[in-house]
């Protein structure tokens, strides 16, 4: 996936997170009553890290992977916690927001050919 398609998928999950209340540490996303349902379902309405940059994206599986990659390179030990015993709704939003910082960072140092 391209930085500046990912970019955009991260910056709609970020704002998907933006309320405590959008926030799931379980899966990747939850409806109304609690009951797990998929990403993409119209009831959905709690998600997890993961479960957020997915319904975000039209292409999952690519988001999926390129996301983790972001998270790895834009702030290593919070990734290493990501993926060993998990987050919490804050580490969350700054992952995302350090994610968004690192995509921006290297698109523009494409664009200027540096």
């Amino acid at each position: 996936m391209k930085n500046r398609p990912l970019l955009r998928v991260l910056r709609e999950a970020k704002e998907l997170l933006g309320s405590r209340d959008a926030w799931s540490e379980q899966d990747h996303a939850w409806d109304a009553a609690g009951t797990w349902v998929p990403v993409g379902s119209p009831a959905a309405v709690r998600f997890s890290l993961m479960g957020a940059v997915l319904r975000c994206s039209s292409a999952a599986e690519d988001a999926g992977l390129s996301a983790r990659r972001a998270f790895a390179a834009a702030n290593p030990t919070l990734y290493k916690k990501y993926v060993s015993v998990g987050l919490s709704h804050e580490e969350s939003v700054t992952l995302l927001g350090d994610a968004i910082g690192f995509l921006g960072l290297v698109t523009q140092e494409a664009a200027e050919g540096t």
